[in-house]
């Protein structure tokens, strides 16, 4: 019996520490622009831990070119099919799509999941990434 107490205390614990590390944001939201990279396989290597915390909410990966560079953002499963939509037409016309979004700055760094405001068709040259 005590054994399952300590495992639930653990696992509420862990819940906590992931609330706080990746839902406390520490500024107001902001707008990111950026151009969609066509990423055919996302691993989530880099940040393991988020990439499964935040699959259990239903979010997903995407990755920009911002200004600063190329940086993931966590959105809802429904946006990123709203980006993949018609990526294979896209990528034969040469074509390109410019993402605005709105997220802010989490407490211990990163991004919060972000909310797609738009998405654009440009004439740039699309973005090609494996992984």
């Amino acid at each position: 019996m005590i054994y399952i107490l300590i495992t639930i205390g653990f696992i509420v614990l862990l819940l906590a520490g992931l609330y706080i590390r990746y839902r406390l944001g520490n500024s107001k939201e902001t707008t990111i622009e950026g151009y969609f990279v066509y990423q055919f396989i996302d691993l989530g290597q880099d940040d393991f831990i988020r990439t499964t915390y935040e699959g259990f909410l239903n979010n997903q990966r995407i990755l920009l070119l911002t200004k600063v560079g190329k940086q993931h953002f966590f959105v809802s499963k429904k946006e990123r099919k709203d980006c993949w939509a018609d990526a294979a037409e896209m990528l034969k016309q040469g074509k390109s799509k410019l993402v605005q979004l709105k997220t802010k700055r989490l407490l211990f760094g990163g991004d919060a999941p972000a909310t797609i405001l738009s998405i654009t068709i440009s004439n740039r040259a699309p973005i090609k990434q494996k992984s």
